[in-house]
């Protein structure tokens, strides 16, 4: 299954979305980045690390930052290869990556450079997955 087919999947897998998979796209096109490739999907965008946690959590209607204030890619989403993942977010490096883990509402913000070193150092990468619940 290709990670576009993966991450609708893990979109639907826990019952009906508040955002519907289109327009959930369309947001990202607009306010966010959206990389889909053989090996990756990936939806993310850009937030200061420091802001509070409901903003990493939720997605409002627009940005709620300055691109410049901004030092942080949020993973919303994404599904493939994870050294193929971290090899986007160092096309257009921000210090830090914050995600949750498969649905979890835990928040984790982890320097992009130890995530990328961890990735180097796996023998294999297993499909990653993650979803936030709006």
């Amino acid at each position: 299954m290709s990670p576009y087919l993966r991450a609708h999947h893990a979109w639907h897998s826990q019952g009906p979305p508040a955002i519907q998979w289109n327009d959930l796209l369309t947001w990202f096109l607009h306010h966010g980045a959206l990389v889909s490739t053989p090996d990756a999907f990936l939806l993310a965008r850009r937030l200061p690390a420091s802001a509070p946690a409901s903003d990493h959590l939720l997605l409002p209607s627009s940005p709620l930052h300055s691109p410049a204030d901004c030092d942080c890619w949020n993973i919303w989403l994404a599904a493939g290869n994870l050294r193929h993942l971290l090899t986007c977010a160092t096309l257009d490096p921000l210090p830090y990556v914050s995600y949750c883990r498969r649905g979890s509402e835990q928040l984790r913000i982890r320097r992009l450079d130890e995530l990328t070193q961890s990735a180097a150092a796996a023998t294999t990468s297993p499909a990653a997955g993650f979803r936030h619940r709006p």
